[in-house]
């Protein structure tokens, strides 16, 4: 499954490590774009991508304006929220409040997804087919569909 992948607040060289991991531990191909200087205020994130990834080291303060603005454009694209190699109580906050998977391929507890758990959900979050996806979205916005009663 190819999917087009949008990480926010990487450096080239952890974007790469974060999509061989994923990619080795799940039938998902990553096409992806990193932007590495991000801000709520400027950033235009639109529906070209299937999910987004941001980085934890963003802080607590630019991340939370970063999600709330990501979730007001693209409310239904799941969006993972990467830390380094060990979350913090804030980092489980952060992704409960703004339903985000957490994630990090140098957690050698696993207290995040592992790389099959983040590849499985990545399919799951994509699986439907375009014209239900579709139909949902239309749905979603727009209220209950009509039964022509």
């Amino acid at each position: 499954m190819e999917v087009k992948a949008l990480f926010l607040g990487f450096s080239k060289r952890r974007v790469k490590s974060l999509v061989e991991s994923i990619e080795s531990g799940s039938v998902v191909s990553i096409n992806a774009t990193a932007r590495r200087e991000v801000s709520a205020e400027n950033e235009v994130v639109g529906g070209d991508y299937d999910i987004f990834f941001l980085d934890r080291e963003l802080g607590d303060r630019k991340l939370g304006k970063l999600l709330r603005h990501v979730r007001r454009q693209c409310e239904a694209t799941p969006a993972v929220l990467v830390y380094d190699s060990e979350p913090d109580g804030k980092a489980f906050a952060i992704a409960s409040e703004h339903d985000c998977l957490l994630y990090s391929e140098k957690d050698r507890l696993k207290r995040g997804l592992t790389p099959t758990e983040i590849g499985e959900a990545i399919e799951s979050e994509l699986d439907a087919p375009g014209i239900e996806r579709y139909l949902m979205e239309v749905s979603l916005s727009s209220g209950p569909c009509s039964t022509g009663k």
